[in-house]
């Protein structure tokens, strides 16, 4: 009515339709917001239910989705852990294969010496059976040339 009181010129009519208007404002702004709404107007009412319900089934898939991602970051870790796994079994595996390729080598390396070594002693071994060989064979020879030369001699 203050505010009525401030309108020049303003007449009986007027000022019953203002008084109207804030007792209804007020008694909205007394109300939950939901009832306001619905009282005041019917539509925003119905509007407002239908923007409640959207919003809770958008929270609903925000908890589905949220639910969705956990998971998958969950299998995402898992696979990660695999990944892990299987390369160190890999780095373990190649540098298991290099320690028995080295070990085949130095195996190999000392079988090729050891047949060399064996080599060179059968290679002696035939080189003084034959040196002795050679000798039994001169001295044979000799032998034998000296009978031959008195068996001449004595014819």
């Amino acid at each position: 009515s203050k505010l009525l009181a401030t309108i020049p010129g303003g007449d009986n009519a007027l000022r019953c339709r203002m008084d109207k208007l804030l007792a209804e404002v007020g008694a909205a702004a007394k109300q939950p917001f939901g009832a306001a709404a619905a009282g005041a107007n019917g539509e925003s009412g119905v509007h407002l239910e239908t923007l409640i319900a959207t919003n809770r089934e958008l929270n609903k898939k925000i908890v589905e989705l949220t639910q969705g991602s956990a998971q998958c970051e969950a299998i995402n870790g898992q696979l990660q852990a695999q990944l892990a796994t299987c390369r160190l079994q890999l780095h373990q595996s190649h540098r298991q294969s290099q320690v028995d390729l080295e070990q085949m080598a130095m195996r190999h390396q000392a079988q090729m010496q050891q047949a060399h070594q064996q080599y060179k002693q059968h290679h002696s071994q035939l080189q003084n059976h034959l040196q002795h060989e050679r000798q039994a064979l001169m001295h044979s020879q000799a032998a034998q040339q000296g009978a031959l030369q008195r068996v001449a001699s004595d014819v």
